[in-house]
């Protein structure tokens, strides 16, 4: 079971946090990470309180790569649904208070950035940097390869309920949706209800282009979860 050490989880700021949405979203997380047993991936730093999700329940000697743009790298390529543009500072703010050692922070342009030949047999990656559907689409072909048999790859913002509701999150689903097209995976992907992350477990694939893929919408996994 992962561990959840963040004290706000319940915290309502806006109507993006309600039917407790980032409790939710930490179940996933940080039940998630201590499974991989191996390093994880994260695209779209933020603040980094993913960043210390994962970092905090990844088993010992494991590592998490997480990248983020900066304002000046943005450019003509940084997509119009991106959350907002951070300082170096801000960035991973969240998780340097902690001061964790099992982070490494890179700063790229997820569309322009060729991964390092270090980051494979990938664990887990979450996919949260810009949410226009070819972002999303190419963020997850770029990764697809770098993840071992039976590791997880995790989409922020997909919520098959809300996504006739909120733009970003079709379109984010539409970009996977295309992803999953082309590569004719038909695993399913699936959804705890009320949180805004789609889970994929990578299995050994048969490539048959075009066949349709499944969502599956799961009830929560969870007792409430104690705070640690």
């Amino acid at each position: 079971d992962g561990v959840l050490l963040e004290k706000d989880l319940d915290v309502v700021e806006t109507e993006c946090d309600l039917h407790e949405r980032k409790r939710r979203d930490a179940e996933v997380l940080c039940t998630l990470a201590p499974n991989t047993h191996a390093n994880s991936l994260e695209l779209g730093t933020s603040f980094g309180n993913g960043t210390f999700k994962l970092a905090t329940n990844l088993p010992e000697n494991f590592k998490v790569y997480t990248v983020n743009l900066l304002p000046e790298q943005a450019g003509l390529n940084a997509g119009k649904l991106v959350t907002h543009l951070l300082s170096k500072e801000e960035i991973g703010s969240f998780y340097r208070k902690h001061a964790l050692k099992n982070i490494e922070q890179i700063y790229a342009n997820t569309l322009d950035w060729d991964l390092p030949s270090q980051l494979s047999d990938l664990g887990m990656v979450f996919i949260d940097a810009c949410h226009d559907a070819e972002f999303v689409y190419q963020d997850t072909k770029k990764v697809y390869d770098r993840v071992k048999e039976n590791g997880f790859i995790l989409w922020h913002d997909f919520s098959p309920i809300l996504r006739s509701r909120i733009g970003w999150i079709d379109q984010v689903m539409r970009g996977v949706e295309k992803f999953m097209r082309e590569y004719g995976i038909q695993t399913e992907i699936v959804n705890l209800r009320n949180s805004w992350i789609g889970v994929l477990r990578k299995e050994k694939a048969v490539k048959t282009m075009g066949s349709p893929s499944k969502i599956q919408v799961e009830e929560p996994i969870h007792q409430p979860a104690k705070e640690s």
